[in-house]
């Protein structure tokens, strides 16, 4: 997760701040580029060509940069690219946030788990199936993942995983 401010202010300047970012980001080098704009995180929030991110000096996280340009002209083509750059690679960080690693036991559990459900309720099941054949094999498969990661998550939890 990724959370900034990104404006204009001024007649040639940008002001950039970082508010909130995954500790998982910090010091990684090059994190995304974009269109010839790189995100990285190394030493501290700062914007010169490419968009640093918070680094390895923790007492400048919450600072605010002010970048002056040219003209009004430099400054507005920077932020165009900038924002682009921002926010593509906040789609990338909430695409990868959806990823999920699961091992062949933690399926396997699930799968007992949904057939047990079944052999306990089979007329429940039945009635999700048929309305099931009224959707499209994609909407099936998205409401079958929906409730395989729900039985996951519930195994996790009575574990003590989360």
């Amino acid at each position: 997760m990724l959370r900034y401010i990104l404006k204009k202010i001024e007649d040639r300047q940008l002001l950039f701040q970082v508010l909130e970012m995954d500790e998982e980001l910090r010091d990684k080098g090059l994190l995304f580029k974009f269109k010839g704009i790189e995100i990285c995180s190394i030493a501290y929030p700062y914007i010169y060509n490419n968009i640093y991110l918070r680094g390895t000096d923790k007492e400048k996280d919450y600072d605010a940069v002010i970048k002056s340009y040219e003209d009004t002209v430099e400054r507005d083509n920077y932020y165009i690219l900038y924002k682009d750059a921002l926010e593509a690679f906040s789609i990338h960080l909430n695409k990868k946030a959806k990823q999920i690693i699961i091992t062949q036991d933690i399926l396997v559990d699930a799968f007992t788990e949904w057939d047990k459900r079944y052999r306990e309720d089979s007329r429940q099941f039945m009635n999700e199936a048929e309305r099931f054949l009224k959707e499209t094999p994609h909407t099936i498969g998205q409401r079958a993942a929906s409730y395989l990661l729900k039985i996951i998550a519930e195994q996790r939890k009575n574990k003590g995983v989360i």
